[in-house]
């Protein structure tokens, strides 16, 4: 996991953290991958764009991903 301090590492499944964090706040956009809806600066075709970061959209969770943001 990263944060604005820096890394942490986990142990457990990505389905698991995404069972904690807070469902209208975070959401998954890639099979490795849970970012901040917050956070997203932009989106470009199939990535995200978070504080310089670029983060794939996976396939299988583009259609979700459009529908949590309205688009």
């Amino acid at each position: 996991m990263y944060t604005y301090t820096g890394k942490i590492l986990l142990k457990g499944s990505i389905k698991a953290m995404l069972d904690i964090f807070p469902p209208d706040r975070f959401i998954r956009v890639h099979k490795s991958f849970i970012v901040s809806i917050q956070k997203i600066s932009r989106i470009e075709r199939s990535r995200i764009v978070l504080n310089g970061h670029q983060i794939p959209i996976g396939r299988n969770f583009k259609d979700n991903l459009e529908k949590a943001l309205h688009i």
